[in-house]
């Protein structure tokens, strides 16, 4: 579950504004940066990718974990209910706006209705989960020399121990 939390946070893929517009992280950010923040995430069409991403998540966990199959509606429902777009969109709207300047926000903008900008939105949602997919895969071919040297600093630990 962590996981499919931590993807739509990441996968979308991520205060008050001074009045230069400075790209200083600000707590607070201003109307207009929160407009632009909510507009860029229209083009982005953020609402459908985080349901797209959640569906996306939840079968790279059951691939990952076929004893969750069963479990999939429940996930996808709670899903459904806890990261409502209602309740996550303006959360995510006001990351971009403290993460961008209102002219940044514009440029994204411009870029994302630009077709090189269509294409990323259509097609990095699915690298994200396929990158997903790679790491675990990765990271699960290389266990045993974790285990070994989590073995290693266990006995490094014991002996320094008095």
């Amino acid at each position: 579950m962590k996981s499919l939390v931590t993807l739509m946070v990441a996968c979308l893929c991520v205060g008050q504004a001074f009045a230069a517009d400075s790209p200083v992280k600000d707590s607070s950010p201003s109307p207009a940066r929160l407009q632009a923040a909510t507009q860029l995430l229209q083009v982005l069409n953020a609402q459908k990718v985080a349901v797209a991403s959640a569906g996306a998540m939840v079968n790279a966990m059951i691939q990952s974990n076929p004893m969750m199959g069963p479990y999939r509606d429940v996930m996808m429902q709670w899903a459904e209910k806890t990261l409502a777009w209602q309740q996550v969109g303006p959360k995510f709207a006001r990351l971009y706006a403290v993460a961008f300047t209102r002219s940044e926000l514009e440029d994204l903008i411009r870029f994302y209705q630009t077709p090189t900008g269509k294409k990323a939105i259509r097609e990095l949602p699915m690298l994200a989960t396929q990158g997903a997919l790679l790491g675990q895969q990765i990271a699960r071919a290389h266990i045993p020399e974790l285990r070994q040297m989590i073995k290693a600093r266990a006995a490094q630990l014991q002996k320094a121990s008095p």
